[in-house]
């Protein structure tokens, strides 16, 4: 049977599924971070990563996602 509660990739509305938006926080702007990011972003979520280093903010933004000092 379709789910027929919201999920993170999707809802059923009137029989049809539909992907949700999320905003998601990742901790850590490294190599996994960076491609989860980009999975995500790329799907049309908003994202934040979190990076002590300010020198990853460049890559963070490249995969259209937003640094954030942490």
């Amino acid at each position: 049977p379709a789910p027929t509660t919201p999920t993170l990739r999707g809802a059923v509305m009137g029989g049809t599924v539909h992907s949700l938006p999320v905003r998601a926080l990742i901790v850590g702007g490294g190599r996994r971070g960076l491609a989860l990011a980009r999975e995500l972003t790329e799907d049309g979520n908003a994202v934040r990563v979190v990076t002590r280093t300010e020198d990853r903010h460049p890559a963070i933004r490249a995969v259209g996602a937003e640094p954030w000092p942490g």
